[in-house]
């Protein structure tokens, strides 16, 4: 009896725990849900700030605070179901914010977009397209207001995502948001909820009426393709090959219908046609039944089918196209790829090919050349025997284009032969793969679009042929300047520098024959550019450099010129000058690196000066001021004389110019005048010959 009595205390005990366990786990759980429902509070009133515009589509922000509310309201319908949770209480007014929310943000601007389509429609059909078109909208937007108990979402939301698009781009974080929500709309929100609304009567009557003057089959056949979609996806190329962006581009997307598997679907809906007979009275209203011959109708509808099936990839192959190449190494980069196994390029055939083999005495009979290039079947592995040949061309001929990209531009004038034959060995590639194409019916043009495909690789290298001496330059061109941009930053090149370039400096860029300027010119510029008296101009019957390049080159060969006299091993020139003494300055002294000379009223002969880089050290000007010489002006440096002679005004420029330095003398300017015969170092030294010079590295267009 006792051991039982204890045996019962321990139960209750042990029960007792549990449900303070329990207690406690659920305090917490509450506690937790209960900041999550202050947080869908919060995310409920910052959309309530939010003005939509029809203008523009709403910010990320925006579509991210409106799934933050769905989310919330997903919470909130799975906990509903448990008796001692009672945020559920919350749930039908957070609804009722969402769906003002969405509507407001999503749906009244794409609803206003479809109401905006229908009312465009013309008060007769003038294409048969026009039918499939307007029937979906009609649908989608009567789902939308009086009818939501017709709602099925795979139908709808993608009606519904392109009206609310309307043709304008957008990110894809935006359009999965807006996604998200179209679908929570139309497969969750109206099946707990209300959704209904008036319709604009005057056009849905209207609608009604235009589609109402579609012929049976017409409007038959319509029906079955809108259908089609809804199981079955389109196919655009970038989505299925997204790793061929850039190497081939086709942004036409043929509509579900028209794929391998819309075929499946289209031919159960021919078996079964009757059921289109009377199908959506709710879209078309009663008036609109049709009595049709089946047999007749079945007949007309396939042959209607067939012929949209392959006008849709014909249409396809048609805005293919491969990428241009922007240089000669973007040339060999997209030719190493467009010649691999996963050549986008094969993939894209490919892809024809596995949608057109769905019947092969119609359509497959249309895609023949296709599939002679690409068989149908192969999905994984593109280089096959009926390829191989194109791909080992391609490949071949983006070899020496490869050799020409890294070539310098003599060595690549010489590849062009080289390319040119590997373009046409290329091109009979193509020709005895093309041999087996047939030429019957569709087949025809189907081969010339798929021989035009194929040797478009091949054609844009012809094209940039052409070219090839003129990137190989320019590249050259920017190579100098890379190197030249050094010495732009420093003195003399750039007169307020903070620092001098050294001797060794500018001998290395300007010294004739040895310093990089000639280097590049040697190398480079020999066939653009020959000199002619003082001046380099575009050689004849070479390639046309661009003026702003001639003048570039000119402007910095006159430095060698200047520096390096003929025959000179290091920077020298020789200069006369003779100051002009005036009242101020009765008599006046020129000294340079131990060079001394004095002008009066009464010597006013030129001098002579020599300047040698290897030994200039101090330029000095000084005037006899009260009877007594002091120094005027005076530098220090390898750059002295260059820097006194930038210091100064030039009053006349020839072969004799009149120069004037104006000094402070006892808090007075007085001016002393000076008569330069500088030879060929005459534009260099002049103050402003290098301001604001920029390395033109585009020799030609």
């Amino acid at each position: 009896m006792a051991r039982g009595a204890r045996s019962i205390a321990l139960l209750r005990r042990s029960g007792f725990a549990a449900a303070v366990a329990v207690a406690s786990l659920g305090g917490l759980w509450s506690t937790v849900q209960y900041s999550k429902n202050q947080r869908a509070v919060s995310a409920a009133r910052e959309l309530g700030t939010v003005v939509p515009s029809t203008a523009e589509l709403p910010t990320v922000e925006t579509l991210h605070r409106l799934e933050t509310l769905r989310a919330h309201l997903g919470r909130l319908s799975a906990w509903g179901r448990w008796w001692f949770y009672k945020g559920t209480g919350m749930y039908a007014d957070l609804r009722q914010i969402y769906m003002d929310r969405f509507d407001r943000i999503l749906l009244e601007p794409a609803r206003a977009s479809m109401l905006r389509s229908l009312d465009s429609l013309p008060d007769a059909p003038n294409a048969t397209a026009q039918y499939g078109r307007a029937y979906q909208i009609l649908k989608a937007y009567l789902m939308t207001t009086s009818h939501p108990e017709r709602m099925t979402a795979s139908f709808l939301v993608p009606v519904l995502k392109d009206r609310w698009l309307n043709g304008r781009q957008i990110d894809p974080e935006r359009t999965e948001l807006a996604e998200i929500q179209f679908e929570f709309y139309a497969s969750t929100l109206c099946r707990a909820a209300g959704c209904g609304r008036d319709a604009n009567a005057r056009t849905v009557d209207r609608t009604r009426a235009f589609l109402a003057k579609f012929t049976g089959a017409d409007r038959i056949y319509q029906l079955m393709v809108s259908e089609a979609p809804a199981k079955n996806p389109g196919i655009q190329f970038p989505r299925r090959f997204p790793g061929a962006s850039g190497f081939v581009l086709d942004d036409y997307e043929v509509p579900g219908a028209f794929t391998g598997r819309g075929w499946v679907a289209m031919q159960d809906a021919l078996k079964h046609v009757d059921r289109f007979f009377q199908a959506d009275d709710w879209v078309l209203s009663e008036q609109q039944r049709v009595s049709l011959d089946r047999a007749k109708l079945v007949d007309d509808l396939r042959a209607m089918y067939i012929a949209e099936y392959i006008r849709r990839w014909q249409a396809f192959l048609g805005a293919a196209s491969v990428a241009p190449y922007g240089s000669a190494k973007d040339a060999a980069r997209k030719l190493a790829q467009l010649g691999s196994n996963q050549s986008p390029l094969l993939q894209l055939l490919s892809l024809v090919s596995q949608n057109t083999s769905v019947d092969s005495q119609t359509v497959g009979a249309a895609f023949q050349p296709v599939h002679a290039v690409m068989p149908p079947g192969t999905t994984d592995r593109f280089v096959v025997e009926a390829n191989q040949s194109y791909v080992g061309a391609l490949n071949a001929l983006q070899a020496v284009v490869d050799q020409a990209a890294s070539a310098p531009p003599g060595a690549a004038d010489a590849l062009v032969s080289q390319t040119l034959d590997a373009a046409r060995n290329a091109k009979s590639a193509i020709g005895q793969v093309a041999l087996k194409f047939s030429v019957a019916g569709e087949a025809a043009g189907v081969g010339v679009r798929v021989r035009s495909l194929l040797e478009e690789p091949i054609t844009r290298v012809e094209r940039l042929l052409g070219r090839l001496p003129a990137t190989a330059l320019n590249e050259r061109g920017a190579q100098f300047c890379r190197s030249f941009g050094t010495m732009l930053g420093k003195y003399p090149l750039k007169p307020d520098a903070p620092s001098e370039a050294t001797l060794a400096e500018l001998s290395a860029m300007f010294e004739p024959n040895t310093g990089a300027l000639w280097q590049f010119y040697n190398g480079a510029l020999q066939n653009v550019l020959v000199k002619q008296g003082a001046q380099f101009v575009p050689k004849p019957g070479g390639v046309s450099p661009t003026p702003v390049f001639v003048r570039f080159f000119n402007r910095i060969a006159a430095v060698t010129e200047a520096l390096w006299p003929t025959g000179a091993a290091q920077p020298q020139f020789d200069f006369t000058i003779k100051l002009l003494p005036g009242e101020g300055i009765p008599a006046a002294t020129f000294s340079m690196d131990g060079q001394v000379r004095r002008f009066t009223r009464t010597f006013t002969a030129a001098q002579r000066y020599s300047w040698a880089g290897a030994t200039a050290r101090d330029v000095r000007l000084s005037g006899e001021l009260h009877g007594r010489e002091e120094t005027l002006l005076g530098y220090d440096g390898t750059w002295a004389l260059f820097k006194l002679l930038q210091r100064a005004k030039w009053l006349t420029i020839g072969a004799t110019s009149v120069v004037q330095w104006v000094v402070p003398v006892q808090g007075q300017p007085l001016g002393l005048e000076a008569e330069l015969n500088l030879g060929a170092a005459r534009p260099i030294l002049k103050g402003d010959y290098f301001a604001g010079m920029g390395c033109v590295s585009q020799i030609v267009q």
